[in-house]
């Protein structure tokens, strides 16, 4: 909502800082020529004894995210 209701440059950059989906590119431009473009996502810095590939243990909590690059 607040992306494509955005009238600047910095409004759309806010609202693009909100999204963390992995893999998301999110472009911008208006009337006025003012263009931009953004990686938008949160990749998880996982333990080093987690393979992503694999089916984690969600119940331990052993598995989870410790932040984020």
């Amino acid at each position: 909502y607040q992306l494509s209701h955005s009238r600047t440059v910095e409004e759309a950059q806010q609202a693009a800082s909100t999204i963390d989906a992995p893999g998301v590119n999110v472009m911008y431009a208006n009337q006025n020529g003012d263009i931009a473009w953004w990686a938008s996502a949160k990749i998880p810095q996982r333990p080093p004894h987690v393979n992503s590939a694999l089916v984690l243990d969600g119940a331990s909590g052993k598995d989870e995210p410790q932040g984020y690059y």
